[in-house]
């Protein structure tokens, strides 16, 4: 029952007829719509350990003792043993609070009876310290903020959030493209990249993969159409299981198969081979190296990572003739 009222009926001169104060009333009211749902993460990038602001109004007053309930993503995926610490954000309410995460993904953050009921309309916040972001970009699902009285009772609840964070890729500590076995590029020629590349502080999943732009004439034949269809990796170092590669649109990708994840901030390494080199020599263009997930959202990224200086082919043309049309001395021909 929502609760037990007394009930009478009384004449039209006020005379009681017959009363009741056991009346019991039942139902369910719903919590109140909290509004102006906020997270504001201090960094955005993809695995990097930060802060986050929350902010929310209150549509009903917060009792001295109420909690409140914010369900963050992050905890939940990659915080099992967050242990973080909440303070309360720009005097919004006062008192002391104590913070734990109560379950997967929650947490809780409960007034201790020693400041004053906060007022209905107020806007809260809470700074929570030491969340991880997600290992990969984008956005995270749901959040969800409530607040509750002391015997758990809902007081207001959202799960509408006015500036979802979408998170931006790592950097890779480094990344390096050269010919393999410290052999010259040559000209248009087809022969074998050496890639190397170190994680920042996201791991590569089992199934993840390895994206590599390539830049200029990279993998072009020489009359028209692409090159680079018969490719092959070999002297995988660093990291367990198998890569295939494909070719396609510019971009070689490199997919794990029979692995376990790879660890943060290690380094990977292989070769390539079937690559045809630009037909220009010379400084070329810079690569640029992703992480993915298997459906393709970046997890780290490194842009402007200079590849080998192309040489000449090395053969020179033979046999060249020339036979003038009119031979004649101070005629054109």
């Amino acid at each position: 029952p929502i609760g037990t009222f007394g009930l009478s009926l009384k004449t039209r001169l006020g005379h009681t007829t017959d009363e009741d104060d056991t009346v019991k009333a039942f139902g369910n009211i719903e919590p109140g719509s909290l509004t102006s749902f906020t997270i504001e993460p201090d960094s955005r990038v993809a695995g990097e350990t930060t802060n986050f602001v929350v902010g929310v109004k209150l549509a009903n007053p917060l009792p001295s003792d109420a909690s409140i309930f914010i369900f963050l993503p992050q905890v939940l995926h990659d915080n099992s043993t967050w242990n973080g610490d909440v303070v309360i954000e720009a005097s919004s309410f006062d008192g002391t609070i104590d913070s734990v995460a109560s379950s997967p993904g929650i947490v809780n953050i409960t007034r201790l009876n020693d400041g004053n009921e906060t007022s209905a309309g107020t806007t809260i916040k809470v700074r929570i310290s030491g969340v991880k972001n997600i290992p990969y970009s984008g956005d995270v699902g749901d959040y969800n903020i409530s607040t509750k009285q002391s015997n758990g009772v809902f007081i207001d609840f959202t799960d509408v959030i006015t500036n979802e964070p979408i998170f931006v890729p790592a950097t890779l500590h480094s990344g390096n493209v050269t010919v393999a076995n410290n052999a010259e590029a040559r000209a248009g020629q087809v022969d074998t990249l050496h890639i190397r590349i170190t994680l920042s502080s996201n791991p590569l999943p089992v199934d993840g993969k390895i994206k590599v732009r390539l830049p200029g004439e990279y993998c072009k034949k020489v009359i028209s159409g692409d090159a680079c269809d018969s490719l092959s990796v070999t002297d995988i170092a660093g990291m367990d299981g198998e890569l295939t590669s494909a070719y396609s649109g510019g971009i070689l990708t490199f997919n794990r198969s029979g692995a376990t994840n790879f660890p943060s901030s290690a380094a990977i390494e292989f070769n390539v081979s079937g690559i045809t080199f630009p037909r220009e020599h010379g400084e070329q263009p810079t690569f640029s190296i992703n992480t993915t997930l298997a459906n393709g959202i970046v997890i780290d990224t490194l842009e402007g990572v200079a590849g080998p200086y192309i040489y000449g082919a090395g053969d020179l043309i033979r046999n060249v003739s020339v036979t003038l049309a009119n031979p004649l001395s101070g005629k054109s021909t």
